[in-house]
């Protein structure tokens, strides 16, 4: 009888833990980056992309082997960067010399630019597919905000995340066009701000 507490704390323990587990591997993928094609959110996105922009359904298979071979460049990109950022701490605990940690900090800041230049190539190769003035649309909407959420980023590499339609949707509900970001006109060739 002195033991009733250290049961029924066994008990809220093993419920406890039940239920995160359940959570865990229950819960849907709900990002671009976590969510593999064919999931729910990959597949939002792709809906989107076909409603918004009136896509064809050869059109819709070329982005979707379009985004399966950006996503490997980025898988690529992200691991480089991991190597990199843990090599630069290596060298910080290490108490390596000024010029090594600079070194370090400067081929990261080129995986950096090399993942901003491949993310903007790939909207631009999305744009292609979609063709003529809606490819334009999609660079206005798409581009300005890869320029500010590399701009956010931390580690400027990978694709954002985000929950939900995607971001460029300009907060459009399902089913509603949204309106293009404002660009600058001069910039016919749609390349983001320099020193993001």
């Amino acid at each position: 009888m002195k033991y009733h507490w250290l049961s029924a704390l066994l008990i809220v323990l093993v419920a406890i833990a039940a239920g995160g587990a359940t959570y865990h591997f229950t819960r849907p993928a709900t990002t671009p980056a976590r969510a593999p094609k064919g999931t729910a959110a990959a597949q939002d996105d792709l809906e989107w992309l076909q409603r918004e922009f009136k896509l064809t359904p050869e059109q819709l298979r070329q982005i979707e082997a379009a985004h399966g071979a950006y996503q490997t460049e980025c898988r690529q990109h992200r691991a480089r960067l991991g190597a990199q950022r843990g090599a630069l701490a290596d060298a910080r605990a290490k108490h390596r010399p000024a010029q090594e940690i600079t070194a370090a900090q400067e081929t990261i800041a080129s995986t950096k630019a090399v993942c901003r230049s491949d993310a903007a190539s790939y909207a631009r190769e999305i744009a292609a597919i979609i063709g003529g003035t809606e490819g334009e649309r999609y660079l206005s909407i798409v581009l300005p905000r890869l320029t500010a959420c590399f701009g956010r980023q931390e580690g400027g590499g990978g694709p954002p995340s985000w929950a939900g339609p995607p971001p460029w949707a300009g907060g459009a509900k399902r089913g509603q066009r949204s309106a293009p970001a404002t660009q600058n006109p001069s910039n016919q060739n749609h390349e983001p701000p320099a020193g993001n």
